[in-house]
């Protein structure tokens, strides 16, 4: 999960796409409440991609404990 702000600046850098075309694919999809609520791991994607890649390890050796 990641706030809609960061997932805007990245969406809008990676594709070049507007703010405001990146709201509308944000808006059509499940709140991040709402994946939360359905998530058997949550894994939050708000550092960098190293913090990222460190829980992702994490929860992959938890869940196969």
């Amino acid at each position: 999960a990641v706030e809609p702000s960061v997932a805007i600046a990245r969406a809008t850098a990676r594709d070049g796409a507007s703010a405001e075309a990146i709201q509308k694919r944000i808006d059509a999809q499940l709140s991040n409440q709402e994946r939360i609520k359905r998530a058997d791991v949550v894994i939050l994607n708000d550092g960098s991609e190293q913090a990222l890649r460190d829980k992702v390890e994490t929860a992959w050796r938890r869940l196969n404990d």
